[in-house]
């Protein structure tokens, strides 16, 4: 944008120079004739010109088709101050347009071979061609690369000199008819390169040869009326310009032949018959007010009106008509630019966007083939996103895709954070900076192993909510985060000058397909705030013909090439082109199951295979990056299993960022289709390992509860996401602690009604576990009244499938002791948000840890640094399960069953001296954690 700014400081300097040079003009026009009707007429068109002169130069702003737009208006403005003030053009082109034509000329030519230098320099050097001695300069720079531009400009601007010669007029004359000529025929090949000329100063000279035969043409005078006889003829009044009583009399001038007026014996002004007749237009002092007051009085005279008609007869009929022609013209320019649509200059001529037509896309007009790959800037550290774009562009990569997660941008429903890691516009605007397009999945679902898919989890308050549908609740919502979200990504559109060529509408609604209308609202409500992209939607195999919208480019999602699938996709539309939105090129993991990995070669071979039938293709992931805090998603078929932290996916690149096998692989075949050199991968980031770090400190979850939580009462069991709290927006993530008092003992019953999984605890005392396969226990007996302890986890949100309306967490009905349902609960939000991770350092009751202890409780230790951070993996050896928080920032879950056993701790988190490790754990620690510089994702198993 800096380069926008200082074009258009530019612009506005050079029209400040050229409003002020024609105001000069005007001040010696003043002097020079008498104030009249006909100059202010002359002004009125004076300004219009100029404010259509700025007219002119804004809308190269915008869209270039603005260009020959102008150039009829233009035209016709002037053939009326032709058609009624020849003279004053003489005079205006006279004493302004050599000097304008020579500042603006001599200025944009600078300006144009500055701004394009390179432009010419590597793509159209040709264009030369149609300069004057270009051919010269064409043979001269044919022997280089770079000194052409440069060489030809002196050439060009050494000519001003000729300004001066009235042969040169006859000179720009034919120039100008030849420069647009040639330019035409450029303009329709590369518009944007004739955006940088301004055609106000080529068309100068053409005018002024036009307009100079008309100031010569004599124009008819009015005859003034007959003196009565009542009333003889006054003298004249004296003349400025009498001569002294020193100086000798001039020669008086009399009406010659050919009716040219001359000076009689008296002094008077005469022609032919003894008349008198005005003084010449341009007239000083007094004569021009006779010669105007004479004209005056040829109104209303019926037998000299035809003598008069030219400069006195129909003239308000002609100032009317003009001026009502000048309007209606300025009517049509303010209609036609759209001072909404600035874009940088460096991108002018964008206009088409991306395009399908015969079986292939279109950028621009020019066959384009989509190589993209997926990362997502909400599970990368925003220190990260241009190393992995650079990394991706050394693959061979053209196109990044990503998601936009809506629970992270409105996690408390009216409040919208677009700032830090979740900054959208940066890291859409790093991507083009480092030159990758850009297909935004803005939602509202996303899927990706992500909680709920995206959606946040305060929609579920509504206990007859439908998501996905057109249930008002919902799209009320939708609207209101669209109406958010848009405003940041419409500008970065590919028609806007941004990176984004397509926009996605939802995602995978074949495999939901609830609401037949659903998908044409969410269309709707991305074209109605302002998505003018190529939209598409995306779906598998099964759901591809569910999930069409009219209007939408469908593709398809697999990870093996089945025989049939993308002839399929052609039954389903067409003559469109082929694409693999989600070419899955690994999987992702689930806690207690195997880490999932996908054979290298298979993988590239299949890719070969996409490529080869031509279709596009997207990788799902490039970079699969990391859950972060405790925002992985769940599945949900047979039974319900939660994602791990990390989503490293077996990609192309490491949860790290690190190199794959099939990252080289992959730059290897896209480099032999793309057939010229890539750019070298960038060089890894090292990693560290940085030992034993021993937690030295636990304070007990039950020792903080009465200091940092105030609990929310309820005769009822509540939900997680209808607490109130967060204003009203209730809690989202975390754990959820819930307390009642019982007298004694006896059989304790879920009723399925523990969502995800609760800890069991009498007063202190661990009792057991109640989750998705156990929903009993026995609670021992005991005397008096004892506190009844459900600690309760939010593992995750299902992701994907048809229970995404019954994703509320925590204990979403009642609980039953003995057969009778528990009641007067205390309920703890334990969401464990930055602020009370602070407050949990300034509280007192930390102790030094014992030889053994069993939770829950929290930990904390200290990671010395002494020299720059880099990346490391915490391994927590000896823990059963809970959450790393590393100087504030949440690492995510821990697991001892697996699979994943190191969290991913990026570098930018750390800083030099002292980092403060904070972990809960629920039950089982250990006393040292381990930094190690090698990740360990747990026993692997391959993909069928």
């Amino acid at each position: 944008m800096q380069f926008s700014l200082f074009s258009f400081l530019f612009l506005t300097v050079l029209i400040i120079f050229l409003f002020s040079s024609h105001f000069i003009f005007l001040l010696f026009l003043t002097f020079y004739f008498p104030f009249s009707s006909q100059f202010i007429f002359f002004l009125i068109v004076y300004f219009f010109l100029t404010f259509y002169f700025i007219f002119l130069f804004f809308s190269y702003f915008s869209f270039f088709s603005h260009i020959l737009f102008c150039f009829p208006f233009f035209f016709l403005t002037f053939y009326f101050v032709f058609l009624f003030f020849p003279n004053i053009l003489f005079f205006f082109f006279f004493f302004s347009v050599y000097f304008i034509f020579l500042f603006s000329l001599f200025f944009l030519t600078f300006y144009f071979f500055f701004s394009h230098f390179i432009l010419f320099s590597f793509l159209f050097p040709h264009i030369l061609f149609y300069f004057p001695f270009s051919s010269v300069c064409f043979i001269f720079s044919s022997q280089f690369i770079f000194p052409h531009i440069l060489f030809c400009f002196p050439f060009f601007s050494s000519h001003f000199d000729f300004l001066f010669f009235p042969s040169y007029s006859i000179f720009l004359f034919f120039f100008s008819i030849l420069f647009f000529s040639s330019q035409f025929i450029l303009f329709s090949f590369f518009p944007h390169i004739l955006l940088p000329f301004f055609p106000l100063p080529y068309l100068f000279p053409p005018l002024y040869l036009f307009s100079f035969p008309l100031s010569l043409y004599p124009q008819p005078r009015a005859l003034p009326a007959p003196p009565s006889a009542s009333q003889p003829p006054s003298p004249p009044p004296p003349s400025r310009l009498a001569p002294s009583p020193n100086s000798s009399p001039s020669p008086p001038l009399l009406a010659a032949p050919n009716g040219r007026t001359r000076r009689g014996a008296e002094g008077r002004d005469e022609t032919e018959g003894g008349r008198s007749g005005p003084k010449p237009l341009y007239g000083r002092g007094r004569g021009g007010a006779r010669w105007w007051r004479r004209r005056r009085r040829c109104r209303g005279r019926g037998r000299l009106r035809a003598a008069a008609m030219w400069p006195c007869g129909g003239r308000r009929q002609r100032r009317f008509g003009g001026a009502a022609v000048l309007l209606g013209v300025l009517w049509l320019l303010a209609r036609r630019f759209n001072w909404s649509e600035l874009i940088p200059m460096r991108l002018w001529g964008r206009t088409l966007g991306l395009q399908t037509e015969n079986s292939q896309f279109l950028l621009e007009g020019m066959p384009f083939r989509i190589f993209g790959g997926s990362m997502h800037y909400f599970r990368v550290p925003r220190e990260y996103w241009e190393d992995r774009m650079l990394k991706m562009k050394a693959c061979g990569l053209n196109t990044l895709t990503t998601y936009v997660p809506w629970n992270l941008h409105e996690q408390t429903r009216g409040k919208f954070d677009f700032t830090q890691d979740l900054d959208l516009e940066a890291f859409l605007s790093l991507a083009a900076k480092n030159g990758l397009w850009v297909i935004l999945r803005p939602g509202p679902y996303i899927c990706s192993e992500w909680d709920l898919g995206g959606l946040p989890s305060w929609l579920l308050q509504d206990p007859e909510m439908q998501l996905r549908t057109t249930y008002k609740g919902f799209t009320e919502a939708v609207d209101a985060y669209f109406d958010h979200l848009m405003p940041i990504v419409v500008p970065l559109q590919y028609k806007k000058g941004g990176p984004i060529i397509a926009v996605q509408v939802e995602n995978e609604y074949g495999s939901y397909a609830k609401d037949p209308n659903y998908m044409a609202y969410v269309k709707t409500a991305l074209l109605s705030r302002g998505i003018v992209e190529l939209l598409m939607t995306s779906d598998n195999k099964n759901g591809l013909s569910f999930g069409l919208v009219e209007g939408a480019l469908a593709t398809v999602n697999f990870q093996k090439l089945e025989p049939g699938v993308l002839k399929y996709l052609d039954t389903v539309q067409r003559d469109q082109p082929k694409m693999v939105m989600e070419y899955w090129t690994g999987w992702f993991d689930n806690w207690g199951g195997p880490h999932y990995v996908f054979d290298a070669d298979e993988m590239v071979n299949t890719v070969a295979s996409i490529l080869k039938l031509g279709a596009s293709i997207n990788l799902y992931m490039f970079h699969g990056g990391t859950n972060f805090g405790f925002m992985n998603g769940a599945l949900e078929t047979d039974e319900y299993k939660s994602d791990v932290t990390s989503y490293d996916y077996d990609a192309v690149l490491t949860e790290a960022g690190d190199y794959t096998s099939k990252f080289f692989k992959l730059r290897q075949l896209f480099s032999a289709i793309i057939g010229q050199p890539l750019p070298l991968p960038p060089m890894i980031e090292s990693k560290a390992s940085y030992g034993a770090i021993l937690l030295h400190q636990y304070i007990s979850l039950w020792d903080v509860l009465p200091s940092l939580i105030q609990p929310v009462k309820s005769e009822f069991p509540v939900n997680m996401e209808n607490l109130h709290l967060n204003d009203s927006s209730g809690q989202s993530y975390g754990y959820v602690l819930y307390e009642t008092v019982i007298f004694g003992g006896g059989h304790l019953h879920s009723r399925d009604h523990v969502r995800d999984r609760a800890q069991v605890f009498v007063n202190t005392m661990y009792v057991g576990e109640l989750d998705y396969n156990t929903v009993e226990l026995s609670l021992p007996e005991g005397q008096g009244f004892r506190q009844l302890r459900l600690l309760v986890e939010n593992r995750g949100r299902v992701n994907y499938g048809l229970a995404l309306n019954e994703q509320r967490k925590g204990l979403i009905g009642d609980v039953f002791l003995n057969k009778t349902p528990l009641r007067n609960f205390k309920i703890y939000s334990l969401e464990m948000k930055p602020g009370f991770m602070k407050s949990l350092q300034e509280v007192a009751g930390w102790s030094a840890v014992p030889d053994y202890f069993v939770g829950p409780a929290f930990f904390r230790g200290r990671l010395w640094i002494e020299h720059q951070p880099q990346d490391t993996f915490l391994k927590l050896q000896g823990w059963e399960k809970g959450v790393v928080f590393v100087n504030g920032h949440n690492l995510g879950r821990y697991w001892k069953i697996g699979p994943q056993e190191t969290l991913y701790l990026p570098g930018p988190w750390l800083q030099k001296g002292n980092n403060e490790i904070v972990i809960f754990e629920e039950r089982t620690a250990g006393r040292i954690i381990q930094s190690v510089d090698i990740p360990y994702l747990g026993r692997t198993q391959y993909v069928d």
